[in-house]
């Protein structure tokens, strides 16, 4: 199990960022390190710093709205910084000039960057939050 002394943890200032309950409890923050393949900790898929790569744990449902189209909401509440799902779609680094309805432009702590995701053709359900 990882825990403070995870060579991962000092990716996140030596604070883990997320709860026992698995909700994030660091703010602001751009980016969050997860355990992975180059880990030394040898962690589990149930290690805390594998949140986000345990996919959506929450019921969802995709419906269609009268003026915006398809959309999705959950079926369950949600605590406050609760994983929901990733936002997946294939990386832009350079002028994607606005993108369309299924980009999400990548921001890095308040300042705009050249960079998006692009989820048009590649994607998940996550796209559909902007018409929520």
């Amino acid at each position: 199990k990882c825990d403070e002394n995870c060579p991962c943890t000092g990716q996140n200032g030596q604070q883990l960022p997320y709860s026992n309950e698995r909700t994030l409890i660091l703010d602001k923050r751009s980016v969050i390190y997860e355990c992975g393949p180059k880990c030394h900790s040898n962690c589990d898929y149930d290690c805390i710093l594998r949140t986000s790569q345990s996919g959506t744990l929450i019921k969802l449902e995709v419906y269609h709205t009268d003026d915006k189209g398809w959309a999705v909401r959950t079926m369950e509440d949600l605590r406050k910084g609760q994983f929901v799902f990733k936002y997946a779609g294939i990386f832009m680094k350079s002028n994607f000039e606005g993108g369309n309805n299924y980009t999400l432009e990548v921001v890095n702590k308040g300042h705009r960057t050249s960079q998006a995701v692009n989820s048009e053709v590649v994607g998940n359900i996550a796209r559909l939050v902007n018409h929520s």
